[in-house]
């Protein structure tokens, strides 16, 4: 998966396309270890013929990355937030019914 990373560096991609391709590699990754799910995830959700079709796209305007590029870091940043203060909210909430 990481090789179309690589030709997307070596041409130069915007660190933002680059970010979105690493993206779509770790949301893969991460829901194809679930049991089952992850078999079905796989099979609809392919990451490898995603950043193929996004190097395609961006290679034709120079590697700069789109508003949609933007919005879906973004919406990943917000999301990666929510659960990292979900978790410390956990965290605090259990040590609490502790003492």
């Amino acid at each position: 998966g990481l090789y179309t990373v690589a030709i997307a560096i070596r041409r130069k991609m915007s660190p933002v396309v680059i970010a979105r391709m690493l993206l779509n590699l770790g949301i893969d990754g991460l829901l194809g270890i679930v049991p089952l799910i992850g078999d079905l995830f796989d099979f609809g959700f392919r990451a490898n013929t995603r950043n193929a079709k996004l190097l395609a796209e961006r290679s034709e305007t120079a590697g700069k990355a789109s508003l949609r590029d933007w919005a879906t870091l973004a919406g990943a940043a917000i999301v990666f937030g929510a659960a990292v203060g979900l978790a410390i909210y956990a965290i605090v909430a259990l040590i609490q019914a502790i003492a």
